[in-house]
């Protein structure tokens, strides 16, 4: 037999439907194989990144936290330091030593107007012209240190220092729950490609057969595509 008969003989045959519609579903389930993996790597690459955002943000809050620590701390020591010298100024006035007691008060006037924080001077209700040049001695009255005495750095103080730092540390929780979410999304992804390559296994394994069961693998194939792209249409898109 020649060439060209065999050819013709080919062409009287036609087209096979169902190698048509195998390869149809094989090139359908390639395409949502390569566009879920596509959407993984998104997914993967937002997931890194709020991560790294989240490790950021943290640590900057944790340098806060460390800066409000710290400063409690100074104005805790300033304060017990001032209220010893208002102390010492009032007996001394009871004493009648003016002198010595006209220093105790300068001196706890100087600690509160130069030494404290914004935030606990503000706590103690001092007089703000007191505050407006630290550079300067400007003397808080006797009456206001006496009546100071009553008055300590307690838990809204603790809470308005570290306020910062909170809001960071949520801004970081935030951030890694973004992160965690978007990994989940990516992995469903994952999934979604795996259940697309078992469809284009069932499909290109009917390409085998040559008897009617190469069928009941092409519908098994076609089931297993349209789960497979019904979950894809489900998922969120990067």
């Amino acid at each position: 037999m020649s060439e060209n008969e065999v050819i013709e003989k080919e062409e009287g045959k036609g087209f096979d439907k169902f190698e048509l519609f195998t390869a149809i579903l094989l090139g359908f389930a390639a395409i949502g194989t390569a566009f879920g993996g596509y959407q993984s790597s998104l997914w993967g690459g937002k997931s890194t990144e709020a991560y790294g955002e989240a490790a950021t943000i943290a640590t900057k809050a944790a340098a806060e936290r460390s800066h409000a620590v710290t400063t409690m701390s100074h104005d805790q020591s300033v304060d017990i330091q001032a209220k010893r010298l208002i102390v010492e100024g009032a007996d001394a006035l009871e004493d009648g030593d003016n002198g010595y007691a006209q220093r105790a008060f300068e001196v706890a006037s100087y600690l509160y107007a130069a030494q404290l924080s914004d935030t606990a001077y503000k706590k103690f209700e001092f007089p703000e012209e007191n505050r407006k040049d630290k550079t300067k001695n400007v003397e808080i009255k006797p009456e206001v240190l006496l009546d100071s005495l009553s008055k300590e750095l307690e838990a809204d103080y603790v809470n308005e220092m570290q306020a910062e730092s909170k809001k960071g540390f949520e801004e970081s929780d935030k951030k890694f729950d973004e992160g965690r979410k978007a990994n989940d999304i990516g992995d469903s992804f994952d999934l979604d490609v795996v259940i697309y390559t078992v469809a284009l296994f069932f499909a290109g394994i009917s390409l085998v057969f040559k008897t009617g069961i190469r069928w009941k693998f092409f519908y098994l194939g076609v089931v297993v595509f349209l789960i497979a792209t019904v979950y894809l249409l489900m998922l969120p898109k990067a």
